[in-house]
């Protein structure tokens, strides 16, 4: 198993390196080449729309555990077999991608249509409490029942 991180603006990226490295987890970080990274391992990909999740999607294997906030990636993802989790600590699963596409899609025709939809909040270390708890106990699952 491996954890990919849809790293172009994840909050998230350390916290990962650091809780991987306690169950000796491999992390790859892909982003387009306009990022740096001086930690753990990189892959950077072409500067453009979705390259980043497009690569993680085409690399990954069955099993594997996905960082990312695109819910349309996370839906290729788990077509494909792959753990998916927000930044927030949230498992995309097949019971919730398909509300979440549609709410997506919803705001998009609100904000065509001139109308405003909710931003999100400014991020709080109570969210990052959240996401180690979260990430650990499904890293602890893993390990446990091996998918």
């Amino acid at each position: 198993m491996r954890i990919w991180i849809d790293a172009d603006g994840c909050p998230v990226r350390k916290l990962v390196l650091r809780i991987a490295e306690e169950f000796a987890i491999e992390v790859i970080q892909v982003a387009d080449r306009s990022h740096e990274f001086r930690e753990g391992t990189a892959v950077l990909v072409d500067i453009g729309a979705d390259s980043a999740e497009y690569y993680i999607i085409s690399k990954a294997r069955p099993g594997d555990l996905m960082i990312t906030q695109d819910y349309g990636a996370a839906a290729l993802a788990l077509g494909k077999g792959l753990r998916v989790m927000d930044q927030n600590g949230r498992e995309y699963t097949e019971a919730n991608i398909d509300g979440l596409l549609f709410e997506r899609a919803l705001s998009d025709k609100i904000r065509r249509a001139g109308g405003r939809t909710a931003h999100m909040k400014k991020r709080r270390k109570e969210d990052d409490i959240c996401f180690v708890g979260a990430l650990r106990s499904l890293l602890q699952e893993i390990s446990e029942n091996g998918k």
